[in-house]
């Protein structure tokens, strides 16, 4: 069914460090080589080597890590990370996996995710929540706020949203390597985030995010919660890439 040779290669894209946690804790048990300044690393999982990068937030540092990964041998490319829920059944924690992915007001065609890829996730409840099968739109910002979730929910029928992964996508299209996107879900559609959320990701330095922190006392408790949301993504985002891993090495 898949055509992974010995040695070969499934690469992985994460945009934050913090969305790669959960498939670390799965791989704990195997070998793994990390960069230095520990943005990538590869895990040695059976004959086949997993390597993940993250890449930062948005769809040009995506695209760089594709074509990245590609260059370096990969055989399958999945984008994976954190999504925003579109349909209002999706809770914190489910997992959305990708039939295809769109962007909106563009002149892009969505792009197919490979088949194969699909079939090796595990059924939807098997892990003990939802494993959403649909489509997936990559946005060029961050959406915070309710309305504006609904409202692109009614025009594109897409379950979720990120930032990055049409850019892997259509590198990947391009270079006939097959691709999936698999995201866990981190804010519910119902669920409007304050401007501080925004602004906090935009930094790239610790140090810079601790300060911000502190000096918004106002925010602790929406960003404590958000932690836990992100954890409980991470955290079951690493399970289907470590179930899908199995099924298909």
């Amino acid at each position: 069914m898949f055509d992974l040779q010995p040695y070969g290669t499934i690469g992985i894209i994460f945009a934050l460090e913090a969305e790669r946690h959960g498939l670390a804790q799965v791989l704990v048990n195997s070998p793994v080589d990390y960069s230095s300044d520990g943005l990538s690393c590869t895990w040695l999982v059976g004959n086949v080597n997993v390597a993940a990068i993250v890449s930062g937030i948005g769809r040009e540092r995506c695209a760089l890590a594709a074509q990245q990964l590609i260059s370096k041998g990969a055989q399958w490319v999945v984008a994976a990370g954190f999504a925003a829920a579109l349909d209002s059944q999706a809770r914190v924690g489910d997992v959305v996996v990708a039939h295809r992915v769109m962007m909106e007001n563009t002149d892009t065609e969505p792009i197919e995710c490979s088949a194969s890829m699909i079939g090796a996730v595990p059924p939807s409840g098997q892990l003990g929540y939802s494993i959403w099968r649909s489509d997936l739109l990559t946005i060029d910002h961050i959406v915070l706020d309710s309305e504006e979730k609904e409202e692109i929910y009614r025009r594109t029928g897409a379950a979720a949203l990120d930032m990055e992964s049409y850019a892997a996508a259509e590198i990947c299209s391009k270079q006939g390597v097959p691709f999936i996107a698999i995201r866990g879900v981190s804010d519910v559609a119902d669920q409007s985030l304050p401007v501080e959320v925004a602004e906090l990701a935009a930094l790239t330095r610790w140090i810079e995010r601790f300060a911000y922190v502190i000096l918004r006392p106002g925010i602790w408790k929406t960003l404590w919660k958000l932690r836990k949301d992100t954890n409980a993504a991470a955290n079951n985002l690493g399970d289907v890439l470590g179930m899908m891993l199995l099924r298909l090495i």
